[in-house]
């Protein structure tokens, strides 16, 4: 099945001078409605107005019931003019902003906007564009959103991060909430989303890691943290949408929803539609719910991490007490190397809605988890079903245990026998050691950016492939130091980088430590590589 979202584009126009346009000074006061604070006329019906650099002069503008109905569109930080930072607070003012909604960050400087108020943009009356949040237009500068209040944008979208090398961040905190059509998280540029114990609703979908046009597809990314409180989306979900925009949701408590009422398809993606990597980090109490909370006609919900046809990528991670994929999922499919990695603990729970006519022994072959069964093969975990009568009407439970990583052989210093480390602190030195392969390990299926020891040593160089060696069968035995037939992957790592990390120049001459080298397969099942060495007094 072929799956293809587009992010389609917006062109940045700016409002015409034939409607008019107000700059702020803020001579006088922070009151939007004193024309002292303007150069132009502020109580002009279908007026632009400008606030820029606000820190360069005597008073920022505060929205309030001052603020007159009809206001065409706001500009925190113009691009005509010399920005520096900008600042508006809405503090009371029930008046929103129409047609063209407002943009932050068209001129260098890290603007900001504090919603403590109720907050409008837009309405629908005109056409494609109005009562967009455009969020973030200068590489290199940030643009935020405090939420604090109820922040209503239901006609139209905000957009996050609007240009590659800008950022645009949404913080929606305890007393917030957010209604938005459909939220492009990281849109040519970088995207975040803070939920910090609010609400953020985005009715019509929500992707990560975008692209305003889809000839190029290229994003920066984009990212969601949830902390406390919750995200709905009522459609789609996408994490690392185009090209190259490695996107992230981390759900460290509180919940993430899908609650379709609509006849539709319903797709959670993770890293699954481009040659962005996705990933989903689920820890403490964080929640994920993907599946319509209320299905209706033929629903086809889908979890999908990865996509071969894309290049895609998608990886879960989960941790503490977090719940993974509880609601309804007729469908999950991990493709392209995707993985699901349990921390901790070693088990966690998916639970799968077993519609009225499907018996609880099909649901492992039917597609619910057809692909994660025998994954022993693939990642690093198992599925086992739970007997329907252990589990209420009307879920299906499957426990998913973590594996041990695999035992490979390890040979330090493949042409040396004794393995010797000389605890001189001043070496520049490399240890070549080799991760053998056999007839069971084709050592071109180790993802050699996984690669650690310790996970704070690395190697320094490319790794590379040679038949240098074979085993012994004995873990701190020395390798036959003879090719064996089956290549091998050779690693060099900073003899002094190892003496540090370790703390190898403390120990006695004459220890023998044992060294793991740790990492993965490139589906993602992991493994640990051990060999000994004996440590060797410095010579002065």
């Amino acid at each position: 099945m072929k799956v293809k979202l587009l992010c389609f584009g917006l062109v940045l126009v700016m409002a015409g001078t034939a409607w008019g346009t107000a700059f702020w000074t803020g001579a006088v006061s922070s009151q939007w409605g004193d024309p002292n604070n303007w150069n132009g006329d502020p109580t002009v019906y279908g007026q632009w107005f400008v606030v820029d650099n606000t820190v360069a002069k005597p008073y920022f503008p505060e929205w309030d019931p001052t603020v007159p109905n009809g206001i065409r569109g706001l500009s925190i930080g113009d691009g005509t003019l010399e920005c520096g930072e900008a600042r508006m607070d809405v503090i009371d003012n029930n008046n929103g902003v129409g047609d063209w909604g407002v943009y932050m960050g068209l001129c260098p400087g890290n603007h900001v906007l504090n919603i403590d108020a109720d907050f409008g943009v837009a309405t629908c009356d005109w056409g494609f564009r109005s009562g967009n949040i455009r969020v973030g237009y200068t590489a290199g500068y940030t643009c935020i959103v405090n939420i604090n209040a109820f922040l209503n944008t239901n006609c139209r979208y905000a957009e996050l991060g609007n240009a590659p090398g800008a950022t645009g961040i949404y913080n929606v905190n305890a007393d917030g909430s957010v209604l938005v059509a459909r939220s492009w998280v990281g849109h040519d540029g970088y995207g975040i989303i803070n939920v910090n114990g609010g609400s953020y609703v985005s009715y019509d979908g929500i992707w990560v890691g975008c692209d305003s046009s889809d000839a190029d597809e290229v994003g920066d990314g984009g990212e969601i943290n949830i902390s406390s409180g919750e995200i709905i989306s009522n459609k789609y979900v996408s994490i690392g949408q185009a090209n190259d925009a490695d996107s992230v949701l981390n759900i460290t408590g509180g919940q993430m929803l899908m609650s379709q009422k609509q006849v539709n398809e319903h797709n959670f993606f993770c890293g699954a539609t481009s040659t962005a990597d996705g990933a989903i980090n689920l820890s403490g109490d964080g929640y994920l719910a993907c599946g319509p909370i209320t299905a209706q006609g033929n629903n086809k919900n889908r979890l999908l991490l990865g996509n071969a046809e894309y290049g895609g990528v998608g990886t879960v991670n989960i941790s503490d007490n977090a719940e993974l994929f509880s609601r309804d999922i007729p469908e999950v499919y991990v493709d392209n190397g995707s993985c699901i990695n349990l921390l901790t603990p070693d088990t966690a729970v998916l639970r799968v809605k077993r519609g009225p006519k499907t018996k609880s022994e099909d649901l492992i072959t039917s597609g619910a988890v057809k692909n994660w069964e025998g994954s022993s093969d693939l990642c690093d975990f198992t599925v086992t079903k739970v007997k329907a009568s252990d589990s209420p009407y009307p879920f299906q439970t499957f426990t998913i245990t973590a594996l041990a990583p695999l035992s490979l052989p390890l040979d330090v210093l493949p042409s040396d026998c004794p393995n010797e480390l000389t605890q001189n602190m001043r070496s520049k030195g490399r240890l070549a050691m080799a991760i053998l392969g056999s007839e069971d390990l084709d050592v071109v299926k180790i993802d050699p950016a996984s690669i650690s020891i310790g996970g704070v040593v690395f190697p320094v160089k490319t790794p590379h492939i040679e038949d240098v060696s074979g085993s012994t069968g004995d873990p701190c035995a020395c390798g036959t130091g003879v090719p064996d037939g089956y290549d091998d992957l050779v690693l060099h790592f900073s003899r002094r980088d190892l003496l540090v990390a370790l703390g190898l120049d403390e120990l006695d001459p004459g220890t023998e430590v044992q060294i793991t080298v740790k990492g993965a397969l490139r589906n993602c099942r992991k493994f640990e590589a051990t060999d000994c060495i004996t440590l060797v007094a410095r010579e002065d």
